[in-house]
């Protein structure tokens, strides 16, 4: 499923191209309209490689797989621009 021509082999899907830009809207309008609140999101694995490739402006295979009930912490601060901060990746739970 990495593969970036995955969207070739499924008629009518979403590329991750086109995933990375959803996600990219989604989180502009969060920091509109909750710029000092946390947030939590619960996702599936490719949505959270999205977010990280969203905010890091990379391809989302740049990331490994997503495990199963992991925590992943993104910090983003107004007075510092939303720059990206990670704090925690795939940390799994016990």
């Amino acid at each position: 499923m990495f593969n970036e021509k995955y969207s070739d082999y499924t008629p009518n899907s979403e590329s991750y191209d086109e995933l990375v830009n959803r996600v990219t809207g989604f989180l502009d309008e969060l920091k509109q309209k909750y710029p000092t609140a946390s947030i939590l999101l619960i996702c599936h694995g490719m949505t959270t490689r999205a977010l990280f490739a969203a905010l890091l402006h990379v391809s989302p295979a740049q990331f490994g797989k997503i495990g199963n009930v992991t925590l992943n912490q993104i910090h983003l601060d107004e007075t510092n621009h939303f720059e990206p901060r990670i704090d925690l990746y795939n940390q799994k739970l016990n």
